[in-house]
């Protein structure tokens, strides 16, 4: 049984972006270092998306896989690590990402007005029950994977990687 932070976690990389809003020297799967403005080093970081431009607020668009993981950090306090290395290949999700973070838009979108309260497409009705059900499937992959996690840390890593495969392949 997932914990309700895992299903968080599944439900934040679906609404991330493969590409940076702005250009930059990092892409998703980057192994970084990330130095928070006091000086203190973080190593170990995988960076899993990037923010759209209208997410980005002042230079935060990086999304790492760290306790925070919904705090966008910025280019500067990043610093690719020494031992970069390939995220070794994940295993096969059963559902399609990109179909999954469309719905997931609209899902997020529903009810809300845009500028000059120009309505957002809508979520029919089918479109939020498909949503339900890819949800659902992907968390029930992840726990019949036979994979048991002790920690958060080691869930979002295993998490992480079949993220960054898929983002890698479309």
């Amino acid at each position: 049984m997932l914990t309700p932070y895992q299903r968080k976690y599944i439900e934040f990389l679906s609404t991330v972006q493969a590409v940076p809003p702005v250009p930059c020297e990092f892409k998703v799967g980057d192994k970084v270092t990330f130095t928070n403005e006091y000086g203190i080093s973080f190593p170990g970081n995988v960076i899993v998306g990037f923010a759209t431009a209208e997410e980005m607020w002042s230079d935060h668009f990086i999304y790492l896989d760290n306790d925070c993981y919904w705090f966008a950090k910025t280019p500067d306090s990043l610093s690719l690590s020494a031992d970069e290395s390939e995220v070794e290949d994940g295993e096969q999700s059963p559902f399609d990402l990109e179909r999954f973070q469309v719905l997931s838009k609209l899902k997020y979108l529903k009810g809300k007005r845009g500028f000059a309260g120009r309505e957002y497409p809508q979520i029919t009705e089918a479109e939020e029950l498909e949503y339900e059900t890819m949800l659902v499937d992907a968390i029930q992959n992840i726990e019949s994977s036979g994979k048991y996690f002790n920690t958060d840390k080691d869930y979002r890593d295993f998490v992480t990687k079949i993220h960054i495969e898929k983002l890698k392949k479309s």
